[in-house]
């Protein structure tokens, strides 16, 4: 081996050395006061693509994780028919892997019974929300390649037997809204319940659904800061098709800006902050939430155990006026 080869090996020898020492002397846990989810909602082929990307574009700038929650049915048509919107999900999870996480949204996102003032799973037949939440979650993996474990319930609502349905699917966590967890679960902050994590959303950005009007950015910092000062997890939903001028957009830039420039806040995804829960890597403490150096970013879950609904049959539920498919799942490793 000549000088110059020699000399190389000795650096990066030194270098590997000197990195590990600093990876050991690191902390192994960060305090934050405060974790902040943005959550955005009814992500549907064919459907406003050019405001979805103007969104997920600003996520982009300001380096902000998202959840993205996607309808695979709706009216007529499948996500497998919409090659823009597929192909560009699939680019995000390549060039943002750490940005973006892809929810299954329901089914179709249809009111099936009036639970809770109307409800595509709560009040439905066991079998019914399984099969649907099955074919949902097949779709988005045989479409996406992506293999969710985060469920978003439209309309916010869901029962115990939705959550069952998750727990024996795969999922690890659900996202309804906070007003219907705390009627029917008496409870408003992260918790756990049949082996599911529950995470309800703490704040819409829109105020009057007849016509899109938003929140002001004052009212919006103002429930922030509510959370932030209590320790709390804050859920932020957006939907994506409301921001339809500019004046909107910079509304969400300027609510991240404000977010980000408190001190001690993890932004995560809800799939990082439910497997870190579930794993015991993120704490909560009187201080705040505890968390692991090693919760960095997000995986999209690909190479995991995978739920695939193999065979379909058809049954009626009298409570609801449609046919559903009821599928017979196979659990199989990838």
């Amino acid at each position: 081996m000549n000088q110059k080869a020699l000399v190389a090996l000795v650096c990066i020898i030194v270098l590997v050395a000197a990195f590990g020492i600093f990876l050991f002397l690191l902390p192994k846990s960060e305090l934050f006061q405060s974790i902040v989810i943005f959550r955005n909602d009814d992500i549907q082929p064919w459907f406003a693509f050019d405001r979805l990307a103007e969104v997920n574009n600003i996520f982009i700038e300001e380096a902000v994780p998202v959840t993205l929650s996607v309808i695979p049915f709706i009216g007529n048509h499948t996500l497998a028919e919409d090659p823009t919107l597929v192909d560009y999900l699939k680019n995000l999870a390549r060039t943002h892997p750490n940005l973006f996480e892809i929810a299954l949204h329901g089914y179709n996102h249809q009111l099936l019974s009036d639970f809770y003032s109307g409800s595509e799973f709560g009040d439905l037949e066991y079998p019914n929300q399984y099969g649907r939440i099955c074919l949902g979650k097949n779709s988005l993996k045989e479409t996406l390649n992506v293999d969710p474990v985060t469920f978003i319930p439209p309309f916010g609502t869901y029962d115990n037997n939705t959550a069952l349905a998750l727990k024996e699917i795969g999922f690890k966590a659900v996202s309804g809204d906070a007003w219907f967890t705390e009627a029917y679960y008496n409870r408003t902050n992260p918790f756990i319940l049949q082996e599911i994590l529950h995470v309800p959303a703490s704040q819409a950005f829109v105020k009057n659904w007849e016509n899109h009007t938003f929140h002001t950015l004052d009212f919006l910092k103002t429930r922030f800061d509510d959370f932030y000062k209590n320790h709390s997890v804050y859920i932020q939903t957006i939907h994506f098709f409301t921001f339809t001028i500019q004046e909107k957009l910079d509304q969400l830039e300027a609510f991240l800006d404000y977010i980000k420039g408190h001190e001690r806040v993890k932004f995560m995804t809800l799939r990082s902050f439910a497997e870190a829960y579930l794993d015991g890597k993120i704490e909560k403490t009187a201080e705040g939430w505890q968390v692991s150096r090693l919760t960095f970013g997000f995986d999209f879950g690909l190479d995991r155990k995978v739920t695939l609904c193999s065979e379909t049959v058809l049954a009626s539920d009298p409570k609801i006026s449609e046919t559903y498919l009821e599928p017979i799942c196979l659990i199989q490793k990838t």
